[in-house]
């Protein structure tokens, strides 16, 4: 639909009944749902998730953990092989998500819980103090459980934090180790062609200047081989004209023999190039599947991070050294 009022009122009419719809007009979001990018969406499209991540202005990571969180099941994209599909009700789904957990601070619970997904909503009375340093707590609110209960839940975000910097350490780590290996293989193909090149041109020359001889050579063995005879004494040798064409071709197949001896030379060195090519190109191949297994370990261990840190209602953004995650909206 080219239409903006179109697709607002078929929206409206599609979530009509959604409970997350119900909750943005109750915190009166509305003017928050109806963005530019989402009325301008096409009702038939699929979209790969770097292309919802451009219409919802969030890093398409971060649309990625979501379909690894309880709420999969109301976000409902399309799976093909390892890759997501979204029709526009996904993205406006997850536009409403953004909305809540942004303004009124739902978390990933409340959401489930909202959706009839999970069945419990979080305590959004308590809000953490404001000092990062555990000894500034005023314990005296807290009974021992709940003290208990938070620190496990600090030590096990703070944990999971520390693997996921691990994680994407190990995949830079791996990506430069293939570029490394592609550039090493660009200045070996490099090697090989100035092989190459040097290999003909020096053949060229070589052959050149030794038919030059070999011709030289040839014509003067013709001119020795004339004979002096008895009836010619006083008239001087015979005149017989060199034939220059087979001196020619004596003195080409003579050239020829001796650069094709000359070439073996470099095409030894071709060959030792061409070996280590291949030596390049199989520890390149490992390197890539490293970095596709370290990317994919480091995608779940976000997920595994994002999904407790909601969990925890906000303690994961307290403790001792805590740093927001780079990728996070």
């Amino acid at each position: 639909m080219s239409n903006e009022n179109d697709m607002k009122n078929l929206l409206e009419q599609t979530f009509k009944e959604d409970p997350l719809r119900t909750e943005i007009a109750y915190w009166k979001l509305d003017d928050e749902l109806f963005t530019k990018s989402i009325l301008n969406m096409s009702t038939t499209a699929k979209y790969s998730t770097m292309e919802a991540s451009t219409i919802l202005a969030r890093a398409d990571s971060t649309l990625r953990n979501y379909f690894r969180s309880e709420i999969n099941d109301y976000i409902n994209p399309e799976k093909i092989g390892r890759f997501f599909r979204l029709d526009y009700i996904s993205i406006v789904k997850l536009h409403m998500i953004f909305i809540l957990m942004d303004k009124p601070k739902k978390t990933l619970s409340d959401i489930g819980y909202l959706v009839g997904l999970t069945g419990a909503i979080s305590n959004q009375s308590y809000t953490p103090p404001k000092s990062r340093e555990v000894e500034d707590y005023n314990y005296d609110d807290l009974d021992f459980a709940e003290e208990i209960s938070t620190l496990k839940k600090m030590i096990t975000i703070q944990s999971l934090k520390s693997s996921v910097f691990e994680k994407q350490y190990n995949l830079d780590n791996s990506v430069k180790k293939v570029q490394l290996l592609e550039n090493e293989i660009k200045h070996i193909d490099s090697q090989i062609d100035n092989i190459k090149l040097s290999r003909n041109n020096q053949a060229l020359e070589k052959k050149y200047y030794r038919m030059l001889d070999n011709s030289l050579r040839n014509s003067m063995a013709v001119k020795n081989e004339q004979k002096w005879s008895l009836k010619n004494i006083f008239k001087g040798p015979d005149n017989n004209p060199i034939d220059v064409d087979e001196v020619m071709a004596k003195a080409e197949q003579t050239a020829q023999e001796e650069v094709s001896a000359f070439k073996k030379e470099f095409d030894s060195q071709l060959e030792e190039k061409y070996s280590l090519k291949k030596a390049k190109e199989e520890e390149l191949a490992v390197a890539r599947e490293k970095v596709e297994k370290d990317q994919l370990q480091l995608e779940d261990m976000q997920s595994r991070f994002h999904s407790i840190k909601e969990a925890a209602g906000g303690l994961g953004d307290i403790g001792i050294g805590y740093l927001e995650m780079g990728d996070e909206d």
